[in-house]
């Protein structure tokens, strides 16, 4: 009886340990942020309610943070993308950097949140494709190539009016060009359409492709930029990965419809590395 209690004794204290032994090993947090992240709302002096990235939700504009399981982040918004990393911290926390920035982000009851710059951002589990596509749909591709280098010039383009949606995103009034107005070793530029966005803003759609072995970003010269004569900044920045292509509206905030673009724009934009170094500057003349 004594023996045979031992070895109760035993196995229970062997469960004992295996028990603990699991207990103690704890799982993997990454788990837990792996994936995409829609922004649901930013609280602060720039603050964005939820109704209101709702109501862009509807339109089809989401603002996704991509965390892989190799550790980078994709920060995507609305079609232009900045890369950075993020690590788990604990099942609670994980640092998230971009731009050379740490920020600590909070995972609680489904949500994760940080602040940074002041403005502190909620972000829940995509509901969607995640990161943007970059396929063109509704628009025929039937336009010409036409200058190469560091210039181009968009030819005038058959005007309908028409709506087209495009990677999710309706443009009115439009014109259309798909002429390839730069195309070299850094960047292939596509002059898409003229149009209008859902904010009745106009601009210009480009289409993008990076020709290079490193990650690039695209950055308009804002003093540059003249429309009817007028200096006038659009709204302009593209970052791409190797091979990578993408949308870009260059819209005019301070236009107040498509009749003012018909005397077209002109300006510069350049491509940096992620060093900021320049690698090429062109000159765009937009019909």
């Amino acid at each position: 009886m004594k023996k045979l209690a031992s070895i109760i004794a035993a196995a229970a204290m062997a469960c004992i340990l295996a028990f603990t032994a699991v207990a103690c090993s704890k799982s993997d947090p990454t788990e837990a942020y792996v994936g995409s992240w829609d922004l649901s709302e930013i609280t602060g002096a720039e603050g964005i309610s939820s109704d209101d990235m709702a109501l862009m939700e509807s339109m089809g504009l989401y603002i996704v943070l991509e965390l892989n399981q190799d550790g980078t982040a994709v920060l995507d918004m609305v079609g232009e993308r900045v890369s950075g990393t993020w690590s788990a911290e604990s099942e609670t926390e994980a640092t998230i950097t971009f731009d050379g920035a740490p920020v600590t982000a909070t995972l609680q009851d489904g949500k994760l949140s940080f602040t940074a710059d002041g403005e502190s951002m909620v972000f829940v589990p995509c509901t969607h494709n995640g990161v943007h596509e970059t396929s063109l749909d509704g628009l025929g591709a039937d336009g010409q190539g036409n200058d190469e280098g560091d210039s181009g010039a968009a030819a005038g383009g058959s005007s309908d009016g028409n709506s087209v949606t495009i990677n999710g995103e309706t443009y009115n009034n439009v014109t259309q060009y798909n002429d390839v107005i730069i195309d070299d070793e850094y960047c292939t530029v596509e002059v898409v359409l003229k149009g209008t966005d859902w904010a009745n803003d106009p601009g210009y759609l480009l289409l993008f492709t990076n020709n290079s072995n490193e990650p690039i970003n695209i950055v308009s010269d804002d003093s540059t930029w003249y429309v009817n004569g007028v200096e006038n900044p659009p709204y302009f920045y593209h970052y791409l990965e190797p091979g990578e292509q993408g949308y870009n509206f260059m819209y005019f905030i301070d236009l107040d419809g498509i009749d003012d673009l018909n005397g077209g724009a002109t300006g510069e934009f350049e491509i940096t590395n992620m060093y900021t170094e320049i690698l090429s500057e062109y000159t765009l003349s937009l019909a």
